[in-house]
């Protein structure tokens, strides 16, 4: 089984060994029902940096930091990506890609039950 990154393709086990190593593997698309239990998401947007660290991954939960948030570490859960194309706006719930914008539920900390949207992806790394 072969996957795509970032334009070129590389095996499963070549993708393994590298996360294993922890080489960031960068990614234009992230398939969120394929990442297990303490991957580290590292999103890049223009001016910042987020890292979201996936606790529960069927729940799609864990903590975020960076960004607007700066230092301070807060329990999210993913919601998906807001993707913008030329006619409309759309909403995916199955993956995280560069243009779109991800969206996070705040579940605890300073801003409870409100969301957080990042500025348009311009890199996704799994490390």
């Amino acid at each position: 089984m072969t996957i795509t990154l970032s334009n070129e393709r590389i095996t499963m086990a070549e993708a393994r060994t590298a996360k294993l190593d922890g080489t960031p593997i960068a990614k234009k698309t992230l398939e969120v029902a394929r990442l297990h239990h303490a991957d580290l998401i590292v999103i890049e947007t223009h001016t910042s940096r987020y890292e979201f660290t996936l606790l529960n991954p069927v729940m799609r939960e864990g903590v975020l930091s960076g960004g607007v948030l700066e230092a301070r570490i807060v329990s999210v859960k993913w919601s998906g990506t807001v993707i913008r194309s030329a006619l409309n706006d759309f909403f995916d719930r199955k993956i995280l890609s560069c243009g779109g914008r991800a969206l996070f539920h705040v579940v605890n900390g300073r801003y409870p039950n409100n969301f957080l949207v990042t500025s348009p992806i311009v890199r996704l790394f799994v490390q």
